[in-house]
């Protein structure tokens, strides 16, 4: 099989071009990949020119308590571009991740 034609590679764009060889190859996983535009779905990580398979995105994060702060904990709201259900964030479904600047330490995600 040919390498897939993604706009760039570079880039971590791998939505499908409209001449990829891989549209309409992929064979249909209940509940994985079951809403498909075309004939079949998609092979790779996006469905060809469909926004059914996009994650979604962080919209914000907003810190919840007055900043600054001397407490223990300081929560913040994350908002998402749409409405999510089932965020783990515990090994082996880790669907969200903390990054934090270098010098915090004891950072972790709860809830």
């Amino acid at each position: 099989m040919r390498i897939p034609l993604y706009p760039t590679r570079v880039a971590a764009d791998f939505t499908l071009l409209p001449s990829s060889k891989i549209i309409d190859r992929g064979i249909p996983i209940p509940g994985i990949n079951d809403i498909f535009t075309g004939n079949a779905p998609d092979i790779g990580a996006f469905e060809h020119a469909s926004a059914v398979d996009l994650p979604p995105t962080v919209a914000s994060i907003t810190r919840v308590e007055p900043s600054p702060s001397s407490a223990a904990s300081v929560n913040f709201t994350v908002t998402f571009s749409e409405s999510v259900t089932g965020v783990d964030v515990l090994f082996p479904f880790n669907d969200f991740t903390l990054f934090t600047d270098a010098g915090l330490t004891g950072a972790f995600i709860t809830g």
